[in-house]
C-alpha cells in the first residue's frame, strides 16, 4: 500500500542520510546529509497521521519542522559568525579549540547540536519524542517499527553531532591569529540556541500553533 511505501521511504531516507553524514568531515556536507535524515524523521509523521489521539503524526511533523528550521538557522549563523577569509570554517577541525577562542559561540553551537541530536534540555528532544510517541502510539507493527528505526537513527546522528562538540571543547586551538567574531550572525545563532531551551521549558505555545494546521 501507499502507507508501506511511504514508511519504507522514510526508513531509507533517515538511514542513508545519517550514514552519509556519519562519514563527513566537511561541516556543510555533514549538515546537508543530516538534513536528508531529518526529512526522513518528518516523513514518519505522514505515515502515522491517522494514529494516536494524544500526539498526531501531522502535529508532530509540523512541530519538528518548526524546531528543526530554527536550530538549523542557528547552526549556520554560528558557523558564519566565526568564519572569515583568513580562517574559514569548512571542516570539523576548523572548530578546534573554539571553547577557548569564542566560548559563548561554542556553548551556543553545542546547544544547537544537542537539539539536532535530540538531547535535553533542548526542544529537539521534544521534536523526536513527539514523532516517536505518534508512531509507537499508533499501536501497529508498522508504527512500532518506525519508532524503533527512529531511535536507532537518533543514536547514529548523536555520534557525528557530539564529535563536533568534542572538537570544540577538547581539541587544541590552531596556532596563529584566532578568528574574529562577526557579531550579527553570532548573536542570531545564540538567540536560536536560547530559543531551543525556552521551547523545551514551555513547548505548549509552539505545539498549539502546530496543531492549528492539522486538518
Amino acid at each position: 500500500s501507499a502507507r508501506i511505501l511511504l514508511a519504507a521511504l522514510a526508513i531509507a531516507t533517515m538511514t542513508i542520510g545519517n550514514l552519509l553524514a556519519f562519514r563527513q568531515d566537511n561541516l556543510y556536507r555533514l549538515m546537508a546529509y543530516s538534513s536528508v535524515a531529518h526529512a526522513g524523521y518528518m516523513m514518519i509523521g505522514l505515515v502515522v497521521e491517522s494514529g494516536n489521539d494524544d500526539v498526531s503524526g501531522v502535529g508532530a511533523l509540523l512541530f519538528y519542522l518548526a524546531t528543526y528550521g530554527l536550530i538549523t538557522i542557528g547552526v549556520f549563523a554560528l558557523f558564519a559568525g566565526v568564519s572569515s577569509e583568513k580562517s574559514p570554517v569548512r571542516v570539523i577541525g576548523d572548530l578546534a579549540g573554539m571553547s577557548r577562542i569564542h566560548p559563548a559561540v561554542a556553548l551556543a553551537l553545542a546547544i544547537c547540536l544537542f537539539s539536532l541530536t535530540g538531547l535535553p534540555p533542548t526542544v529537539g528532544m521534544l521534536g523526536k519524542l513527539n514523532l516517536f510517541l505518534a508512531s509507537w502510539g499508533e499501536g501497529t507493527t508498522l508504527g512500532h517499527s518506525l519508532a524503533i528505526v527512529l531511535a536507532v537513527n537518533a543514536a547514529i546522528s548523536a555520534w557525528y553531532y557530539l564529535r563536533i562538540i568534542g572538537v570544540m571543547f577538547f581539541d587544541s586551538a590552531p596556532a596563529g591569529e584566532p578568528s574574529k567574531l562577526t557579531l550579527a550572525p553570532a548573536v542570531a545563532g545564540t538567540l536560536c540556541s536560547i530559543a531551543s531551551i525556552l521551547l523545551f521549558i514551555a513547548p505548549q505555545y509552539l505545539w498549539e500553533a502546530a496543531v492549528k494546521f492539522v486538518p
